[in-house]
């Protein structure tokens, strides 16, 4: 676990092991070996989780202040046209991976109901 939280918090193989007090090889011999790949992706698949749900529990914040600035009209304007960007571009995104989430759940349905 020591490892793999060195690895998670590092950049590099070489910074891991030092932070670790291990040697390199070691890291490089651990990488090949299956169980410890599925731990390691445990573990940045739980990270990444976390940061996800950190940033989830901001988008309100994120959105109210791109609203802020789009609509004061004391910003310069670049920085108007930016905020209003960003947000339409994150409103398309987020509105296709909708779209994309109930068409797949569409599909689904539809095999379930061909097997039974």
């Amino acid at each position: 676990m020591k490892i793999i939280a060195a690895m998670l918090t590092t950049r590099t193989d070489a910074e891991a092991a030092a932070l670790a007090g291990i040697n390199v090889r070691t890291i490089y011999r651990l990488k090949k070996d299956p169980a410890f790949q599925s731990d390691l992706q445990d573990a940045k698949d739980a990270q990444f989780d976390k940061a996800v749900d950190s940033l989830r529990g901001n988008a309100l914040l994120f959105t109210d202040t791109l609203k802020r600035i789009a609509d004061d009209p004391k910003q310069p304007g670049n920085a108007r046209v930016r905020a209003s960007e960003v947000g339409m571009t994150v409103l398309l995104k987020a509105t296709e991976l909708q779209d994309i989430v109930r068409r797949i759940a569409k599909l689904e349905q539809q095999a379930d109901q061909g097997e039974q």
